[in-house]
């Protein structure tokens, strides 16, 4: 997958079948959504930086200050990433799912054996 940058922002392309574009949304943000979208890549990064400004420009309407992204980077062996995306691909879900889930369970795993 490929991600474009923008003042600190990240954010993911995909290729949508179904409307023949290019899409994506920035990653990491908690409380807000990005959209983007264009026909091609350069459309698609301009449309990024476009709703990157057109949020500031709505927070700053509203007196809000813009979220930051928060991003959680994980380097991991490529054995276990072959089968977390097997494991994903077997059950039709995204990469994301099968890695939160797990994180999820861990940590809850922890807080219990913390409490004890």
């Amino acid at each position: 997958m490929d991600y474009l940058h923008y003042k600190g922002y990240t954010g993911n392309v995909k290729y949508s079948e179904a409307d023949k574009c290019f899409v994506g949304k920035v990653l990491g943000m908690n409380n807000d959504l990005i959209l983007y979208e264009g026909e091609n890549m350069d459309d698609l990064y301009a449309d990024f930086q476009e709703s990157i400004e057109s949020y500031f420009e709505s927070c700053k309407e509203i007196g809000k200050k813009p979220s930051r992204p928060v991003l959680l980077n994980v380097r991991i062996p490529a054995e276990i990433h072959g089968k977390i995306v097997s494991l994903a691909e077997r059950k039709g879900v995204p990469v994301d799912d099968i890695v939160k889930e797990a994180l999820l369970q861990t940590t809850n795993i922890a807080l219990e054996s913390a409490t004890i």
